[in-house]
């Protein structure tokens, strides 16, 4: 059943395993994001560095575990591309919920513990679709 799923929908795997990377990316981030609160750090500070810590394991994660059949290993060239755009792409998302962090809190009055969460619902399906489509697309 598994090797049938994996030959018809290998996206679907693909994606299961984004997900599962994203959820353990989700936690660590939001670990490091509450003790950073917990140290006195203001929220941009604390999302600042959850942020960092959590795109270095992600990119880690993705391109060797999830998009591993993308990105050709051997050639370094390609590697180095695919990690300028992993982290242009990721740079955009930490200015969008950077943003979105401030709206939250500030306009909206949500929860600073709650009001990441809120911003992970736009930012995890944009960081699958371009990591697929752009980051890790194979280079013909």
């Amino acid at each position: 059943m598994i090797s049938w799923i994996k030959t018809k929908f290998p996206w679907l795997i693909q994606f299961i395993s984004f997900g599962f990377i994203g959820a353990f990316n989700t936690l660590l981030y939001l670990g490091i994001y509450n003790l950073g609160l917990y140290l006195g750090f203001n929220e941009q500070l604390s999302n600042f560095i959850a942020f960092v810590i959590s795109v270095l394991n992600a990119f880690y994660w993705n391109y060797k575990w999830v998009f591993k059949g993308s990105v050709s290993s051997d050639n370094k060239k390609i590697q180095s591309y695919s990690i300028i755009k992993f982290f242009a792409l990721y740079t955009t998302t930490y200015f969008i919920s950077a943003i979105l962090l401030h709206v939250w809190i500030y306009m909206l009055n949500i929860n600073e513990h709650i009001a990441p969460l809120l911003s992970l619902v736009i930012t995890i399906p944009i960081n699958y679709l371009v990591s697929k489509f752009w980051v890790f697309k194979a280079r013909s």
